[in-house]
């Protein structure tokens, strides 16, 4: 099966996620979140919904914009 590599698109955090959510669902492996010109409180809240979508379905997210918040976080 050929696997799905998806960037992240939308207006808003939630409509990232919706995509991320339906990308999930079709099977697609990569998720990358692309989320740009937020706080980082937003990205990090956004981030971690992200996961949690991937964990449901199996897909592994990319999050690679706010390298400060991953070295704070995790």
């Amino acid at each position: 099966m050929d696997k799905i590599y998806y960037i992240s698109q939308g207006e808003t955090p939630l409509e990232h996620l919706h995509a991320i959510e339906k990308v999930a669902q079709a099977g697609g492996e990569l998720i990358q979140l692309r989320l740009k010109k937020v706080s980082d409180e937003v990205y990090l809240n956004t981030a971690i919904q992200a996961v949690e979508i991937g964990a449901k379905y199996g897909s592994k997210i990319i999050i690679n914009d706010a390298i400060q918040l991953y070295k704070d976080t995790f």
